[in-house]
């Protein structure tokens, strides 16, 4: 996210503001997890080893590694016969594009077919199959192109059926390799009503022209622009902070004149740096307020310290708020009341100033 900081020129006065604008892309998390069968349905009409179908195939296997083969399922040598588990489910999900359905298993008859269906949301949405040689190995179903929501995964089901008589199909474990993104993390400037404001701004405190140094003061962060973090990925952990677009070498531009954001230097004069200017922005996230969204809370959250940016002590960044891992995800947090203060040489001309800044979340 990139916004601008502006002071304005009237009269003799300066009205330093922020200009936000808003141009972040939300981090978005592609990632695999394994799901293997929790429940027998209705529909179990293969024989096993076991009084449960499922416990005989749920083994924590991933292929290359050998499936156990002392507990299984077969179809009995009927090829009508189905078999059909629920399975186990992923959280966090924004959307699953592929589902492999690996299978360890063998026929008493070489290159067997073996339909695997995908079932969910109730009915059947997805048909595939294996082949079977006549000892175990891995097999494996490939269903691309999905759009599969959190509430699909949830509901889950994979069948299995032989499709030729005269044989005798055998499963011994099965699990499916779900690809799916994980959600997002974001920051944003929103309003009262969660919605992103197109040009958001800080007033700061009016100044008049002055022969000493003196201070502008504002907030970042107030219920009509409050700062939010959105976290609707599996990580907990996350950093949100503020800088100059051009880092260190960026400078508070005016008309006719020029002054810098990050010069330590007392009574904001020219320091050491490279440049002619004096003047320092800080900023203190520790006075303000972390309001979670609702059914949520604050663990694992902390507010940053009091800051000021410092070309010399190469301080280019400011952190806000950061979560650890024990904070909740799926959630977002409103963060208002930053102060915000920036420092102006003695006999800086009136007129119209801008800096431009970036407020970056990063997972950790």
């Amino acid at each position: 996210m990139i916004f601008k900081l502006i002071s304005n020129k009237k009269f003799l006065s300066f009205l330093i503001f922020l200009v936000f604008i808003t141009s972040y892309n939300p981090n978005t998390y592609a990632l695999n997890a394994y799901i293997r069968p929790d429940g027998d349905t209705t529909t179990i009409q293969w024989t096993s080893t076991a009084a449960t179908h499922y416990t005989e195939i749920d083994e924590a296997v991933v292929q290359p590694t050998a499936g156990t083969t002392t507990d299984y399922v077969n179809n009995g040598g009927t090829a009508t016969n189905l078999d059909r588990y629920t399975m186990g489910t992923i959280s966090s999900v924004i959307q699953a594009t592929q589902v492999v359905v690996w299978v360890y298993g063998y026929s008493t008859k070489n290159n067997s077919s073996t339909s695997v269906d995908l079932y969910y949301n109730g009915s059947l949405q997805n048909q595939g199959s294996v082949t079977f040689g006549t000892s175990y190995s891995w097999q494996s179903v490939t269903f691309t192109g999905l759009t599969l929501s959190q509430s699909d995964i949830d509901s889950l089901e994979i069948e299995i059926t032989g499709d030729a008589g005269g044989r005798t199909y055998y499963v011994a474990t099965l699990y499916a390799d779900v690809t799916y993104t994980a959600g997002s993390l974001s920051a944003d400037i929103v309003d009262s009503s969660g919605v992103s404001v197109s040009n958001p701004s800080i007033n700061m405190s009016e100044k008049t022209f002055d022969f000493s140094s003196q201070s502008s003061t504002g907030t970042f962060g107030v219920s009509s622009q409050k700062i939010r973090v959105t976290n609707t990925t599996a990580g907990p952990s996350w950093t949100l902070s503020l800088a100059a677009v051009e880092g260190s070498g960026d400078y508070w531009s005016g008309a006719s004149s020029d002054y810098d954001y990050n010069d330590p230097t007392s009574n904001a004069g020219d320091g050491s740096d490279s440049d002619t200017w004096g003047g320092q922005m800080s900023v203190d996230p520790s006075v303000g307020t972390i309001t979670p969204q609702s059914g949520c809370t604050n663990t694992g959250l902390s507010l940053g310290s009091s800051s000021s940016y410092d070309e010399e002590s190469s301080v280019n960044s400011i952190t806000l708020m950061s979560a650890t891992s024990s904070a909740s995800t799926n959630c977002y947090w409103d963060l208002t009341g930053v102060s915000v203060n920036q420092s102006i040489p003695p006999e800086q001309p009136a007129g119209t100033y801008s800096i431009n800044m970036v407020l970056t979340i990063v997972a950790n």
